[in-house]
């Protein structure tokens, strides 16, 4: 959606991206019966953590706190670690699964 949107120029002004974002991260919700009969506690975990973290992320990034060190290292960044935890909980997870369908 972000790439198409930056794109296609499309700018969407009060919010709409931040709830696009987020209902997009936690749309598998709607599959959690699924995930609870297939995966493990410790995956289910994962998987939960990595939309724990970008969502608080978004959160950070909408609401530009914490600022902690401005001119270095600002909300933004702040933003940026938590894609990157997230990233990770969700490629182990991602990883761990498919050894195991294997």
């Amino acid at each position: 959606t972000g790439l198409v949107l930056a794109l296609t120029g499309i700018s969407l002004k009060n919010g709409i991206g931040f709830v696009l974002y987020l209902g997009l991260g936690w749309a598998a919700v709607f599959a959690l019966p699924q995930f609870v009969s297939a995966l493990t506690p410790v995956q289910l975990a994962l998987m939960l953590a990595g939309g724990l973290f970008y969502t608080a992320g978004a959160i950070f990034l909408a609401t530009r706190w914490p600022d902690p060190f401005p001119k270095v290292f600002g909300y933004h960044e702040v933003w940026h670690v938590m894609t990157v935890l997230a990233g990770i909980c969700l490629a182990i997870d991602i990883w761990w699964v498919s050894l195991s369908a294997a």
